[in-house]
């Protein structure tokens, strides 16, 4: 089965100087390798076309204190898979 995920838009309020860039390569990445791992979650099995994707909230601090671009854009990548596992 072949996987295309189109994201229009990923809000990431209050980031401050990290790069909107990487912080998308970076969660492109980790969600092409979690759909590779897993399969396709169930929440698009069911309803493929999706508006949107609430992958919740995280504390901003944990950017701030070096986690950098990458880990910011893991962590959303990994909240968007698990908001799409979980019924």
């Amino acid at each position: 089965m072949t996987l295309h995920l189109h994201i229009d838009r990923l809000v990431l309020d209050g980031l401050g100087p990290l790069d909107a860039g990487a912080v998308q390569a970076a969660a492109e990445a980790e969600l092409a390798r979690l759909f590779a791992a897993s399969g396709v979650p169930s929440g698009l099995a069911h309803d493929p076309r999706r508006p949107r994707v609430d992958g919740g909230a995280f504390c901003v601090e944990t950017a701030r204190l070096g986690v950098g671009a990458e880990g910011v854009g893991t962590h959303i990548a990994r909240r968007i898979h698990s908001s799409l596992t979980t019924p």
